[in-house]
């Protein structure tokens, strides 16, 4: 996108509105997780939260806790857009807090670990809070 935007010298912000996009996006993705039974979180113990696997296994509801949590950043960066909090930093608001909660969660999901006891998706969640965070920081110094 930056690429883009210096391409046609666009000097406009437009990561608040990635803000909003790419939460739903995510949760429309999880929805088809949801119906198809894939993305799923380790095997658990019976419980009131767990969700039965096409096996019957009950497993964490890594799907539906993404969801959950992209509809709650969903609302906190509409909130924040309406009250105008952190104007040209939104999308480095949601990058810091979905890359946070992607690693830490991803010990909770069925995903299997290639450096260490950690997955890809950690790795790339910590590039993640790193890109956000960098993004932050510059619009901040530039602001």
């Amino acid at each position: 996108m930056e690429l883009a935007k210096k391409l046609l010298k666009y000097s406009g912000t437009t990561g608040d509105w990635f803000a909003i996009i790419v939460p739903v996006g995510i949760m429309l993705g999880r929805v088809g997780c949801m119906l198809q039974g894939c993305c799923l979180g380790k095997v658990c113990a019976a419980n009131w939260f767990t969700i039965n696997d096409a096996s019957g296994i009950p497993r964490w509801p890594a799907a539906q806790v993404e969801f959950i949590f992209n509809a709650l950043m969903l609302v906190v960066i509409l909130l924040l857009r309406w009250r105008k909090i952190a104007p040209g930093n939104l999308f480095h608001i949601y990058l810091i807090a979905y890359g946070s909660f992607r690693f830490f969660h991803e010990f909770l999901r069925d995903t299997p670990p290639i450096l260490g006891p950690l997955s890809g998706y950690q790795i790339a969640a910590i590039a993640i809070v790193v890109l956000g965070a960098v993004g932050f920081a510059l619009r901040r110094r530039a602001a």
